[in-house]
C-alpha cells in the first residue's frame, strides 16, 4: 500500500471528518471526504429522534456526489470523491472539502442536533487510522 500523500482529519461540531488520497490518487487529482456523523439514534433514545434521523438521511441520498452508509454500528457515515483537473494538493483538498460540507451543512447540523448527549461526548475520543 502506498504511504498517503495527503491525510488530515478536522472536526466540525463533535463530528469527526478526514480527507486523504495516496500519491498516485493524488497525481490523478482524486482525494476521499469521510465523515463520522454519529450513530442512528436507537428506539429507546426516543421513536421521533429515530424516525426524523432516517428522514434525514433519506434526503441526503439527493446531494450529488455524496454517499452515506449506515454500517453494522449503526454508524452514520458521510463520504465523497474530491475531484481536481490536476494534482491534488492538500491545501485543495482541504479547501473542497470545507466547501463540499458547506453544502451539506445543515443537514450535518440537523443530525447532530437529534444525537443522543452521550454519543457526542464519546465521539471526541475516538480516533482512526488511515487505510
Amino acid at each position: 500500500m502506498l504511504t498517503p500523500f495527503i491525510n488530515f482529519s478536522f472536526q466540525y461540531r463533535s463530528m469527526a471528518f478526514r480527507v486523504w488520497a495516496n500519491a498516485e490518487q493524488a497525481q490523478t487529482g482524486l482525494a476521499f471526504l469521510e465523515g463520522r456523523l454519529g450513530v442512528l439514534p436507537y428506539t429507546g433514545d426516543g421513536s421521533n429522534r429515530r424516525q426524523q434521523t432516517l428522514a434525514i438521511l433519506d434526503l441526503a441520498k439527493r446531494f450529488k456526489g455524496f454517499t452515506v452508509a449506515l454500517p453494522d454500528g449503526h454508524e452514520i457515515i458521510l463520504s465523497a470523491e474530491l475531484k481536481t483537473d490536476g494534482p491534488a494538493t492538500p491545501a485543495w483538498a482541504l479547501g473542497e472539502a470545507i466547501s463540499r460540507l458547506a453544502d451539506t451543512k445543515r443537514m450535518v447540523d440537523m443530525i447532530e442536533s437529534l444525537q443522543p448527549h452521550r454519543h457526542l461526548r464519546d465521539a471526541r475520543q475516538q480516533s482512526t487510522i488511515a487505510p
